[in-house]
């Protein structure tokens, strides 16, 4: 059975597309190369096999259930002297699935879009979604591959040099006619959805400590705990943090505005008329704003919006103090504008507890970016006394360097001048609760980019209940909700390649055109956020970060009739809310800071136009 296209403008171009009506021989094979049709990948993954040495590799499919879209997950992976033997699930949701079928080259990675060679090629379809990859790989050669010695000590060297790799997925589409280009993106050693990468050697301090030198510039960074994966913070506060499950970093755009009721009524009635009209479209789509700036020499056009969905959900959220004892207690974190919270949605599987913190902001030229961080607890554990006590020592943890929840918290009471509360005496406390009733949209356009845009109405009581105080307001955001870029990369010809290859390996030329193996040790992809990332004043000019702002813009203006200009930042609606209680007097926090002091080198970012793979 072929899936029906069930996502509008989602399709691949196959080898028998009209656009190469007329063409022929080395011509035609140059245009199905430069669109990446399904026969020019297998001639690339054909080329990868001959060049690399790759034998072994098995694909099997079945059709399953799947809610989420696509994802990978590394079901296994170990390597011994001789060996590399790795087993991957790719998994896709044939509700956004292209027309006549997906596209999916599955890679091996060794750095953030750094890729060794095409492992497999696959073509899911509605009835076969889910594909099992196994594959072993001789450990001299990956040693060749990566620019290491393939001797004897390759393994070795493998462990002190590469101690990561990844497999990465690319779902693509041909979104804009420009070819077929990555329109979602799974797994590698940025663990995309969750997993994707290969341990050669498990973590240690020293390789948290040495990756802070480069700077993470990805939206959201997770990584799950478990046993085994060499985090510390993981060994540390095992009693409470829920095996599985992730520590997750994200870089927040705050568009974020207080209004009344009538604007809530407002946004959502026009947002639910924008969802009829794209789902009732046909050939028609909205568009919105414009890709460039009229004065540029490159030619402008409208982002268009192709698909839309809507979501209505009760959120219950506990905000959480450092309550000092006392017949007179303060609240420092809601009175300084700092956000702990747990957050609660009906349906959550039992023992769920997700806390989350808000960290320091930064602003440039009146647009935010904040810091933040959450967690997954183990709810039975959490509702011991031991359990809440531990949590106090994750929060005052200066230790465990990977423990990227406290350090995000750490950094925004250094930045309020509240850093003696750490060691002051005080206990985790749910002073406020909160319930509010979210419409979510979720709007994809054009060019892959998602928006996430959410209303909702809040009423905030003291956990003993009595009188509440109400709050409304939208926003839009990067990371949370935010757009999740695909990018439109373009193919990357062979010869590029190896040549990248060459020089990110260290393998140097020498004059007869011998290789010689000059590799040197090369930091971990650091699955989480550090404070300096946010320093860095490039996040203000990623190109998706620029896009978002473009449509944020042009749906207050064109969809809603609003001037931004008039909007009230919205802020912390939990200060705002313990403010109307008297819980606490007016927020009197730093202002976000507008320094950038951190130019430092950037990898971890996915460029708006970078490469499908090799």
């Amino acid at each position: 059975m072929q899936p029906r296209q069930t996502v509008p403008g989602k399709r691949i171009i196959t080898d028998d597309d009209e656009m190469f009506n007329g063409l022929t021989g080395s011509t035609l094979a140059a245009e199905q190369t430069r669109m990446k049709t399904p026969k020019a990948l297998k001639a690339r993954l054909a080329e990868d096999r001959r060049r690399f040495r790759l034998g072994d590799v098995r694909v099997r499919s079945e059709g399953r259930p799947f809610d989420g879209r696509a994802r990978v997950e590394v079901l296994a992976a170990e390597a011994d002297a001789k060996m590399l033997r790795v087993r991957v699930e790719v998994c896709g949701n044939p509700a956004h699935m292209c027309a006549p079928h997906d596209l999916v080259p599955v890679y091996l990675e060794s750095a953030p879009d750094r890729y060794v060679f095409m492992i497999a090629l696959l073509e899911p379809t509605a009835d076969q979604n889910v594909f099992t990859i196994e594959f072993t790989y001789p450990v001299i050669e990956l040693a060749r591959a990566l620019g290491v010695e393939p001797g004897p000590k390759a393994l070795e060297l493998l462990k002190r040099d590469c101690p990561e790799l990844g497999v990465t997925a690319h779902w693509l589409a041909d979104t804009k006619g420009r070819g077929n280009d990555p329109d979602h993106v799974s797994g590698g050693v940025l663990e995309k959805g969750g997993s994707g990468k290969i341990f050669l050697r498990e973590r240690t301090r020293a390789d948290f400590v040495a990756s802070e030198t480069v700077r993470i510039l990805e939206w959201n960074m997770a990584e799950r705990l478990s046993a085994g994966r060499g985090r510390p913070v993981f060994a540390s506060y095992d009693s409470i943090l829920a095996p599985g499950r992730e520590l997750a970093t994200t870089l927040e755009a705050e568009s974020e505005y207080q209004v009344d009721d009538r604007i809530i009524e407002l946004v959502t009635r026009k947002m639910d008329a924008l969802r009829l009209a794209v789902t009732t479209a046909g050939e028609r789509i909205e568009e919105f704003g414009r890709s460039g700036p009229e004065d540029s020499d490159r030619p402008t056009r409208p982002y268009q919006l192709v698909s839309m969905t809507r979501s209505v959900r009760t959120y219950t959220d506990h905000y959480l103090d450092l309550v000092a004892p006392g017949p007179d207690p303060a609240y420092p974190l809601l009175a300084n504008g700092i956000v702990l919270r747990r957050r609660m949605v009906d349906g959550d599987p039992v023992d769920t507890y997700l806390l989350s913190v808000k960290g320091r902001t930064v602003e440039n030229g009146g647009e935010r970016i904040r810091l933040a961080a959450q967690i997954n607890l183990i709810g039975s554990a959490m509702a011991t006394r031991r359990g809440v006590e531990t949590l106090g020592h994750l929060l005052r943890d200066d230790v465990n360097v990977d423990n990227a929840f406290a350090r995000v918290l750490h950094d925004v009471l250094a930045e309020r001048g509240l850093t003696t509360l750490l060691k002051q005496d005080w206990a985790v406390r749910h002073v406020l609760t909160v319930v509010s009733e979210r419409w979510r949209y979720t709007m994809r356009f054009d060019d892959a980019t998602v928006i996430d845009f959410s209303a909702d109405r809040a009423v905030g009581r003291r956990p003993d209940g009595g009188a509440g105080a109400t709050v409304c307001g939208f926003e839009f955001g990067v990371g949370h909700p935010g757009p999740t870029a695909g990018g439109t990369p373009t193919a990357m010809s062979m010869r590029k390649r190896i040549g990248q290859w060459d020089s990110h390996a260290g393998i140097a030329p020498t004059p007869t055109g011998a290789r010689t193996f000059e590799s040197r040790p090369r930091p971990i992809t650091r699955p989480y956020h550090v404070p300096a990332d946010l320093d860095s004043a490039r996040l203000f000019g990623k190109a998706d970060f620029n896009r978002y702002r473009t449509l944020r813009d042009a749906l207050i203006k064109e969809q809603f009739g609003l001037d931004r200009s008039t909007l009230v930042p919205g802020g912390n609606k939990a200060t705002v809310l313990a403010h109307k209680l008297g819980m606490i007097r007016p927020a009197t926090g730093a202002p976000p800071r507008a320094d950038h002091r951190d130019q430092g080198p950037v990898v971890a970012t996915r460029r708006r136009h970078a490469r499908t793979g090799p």
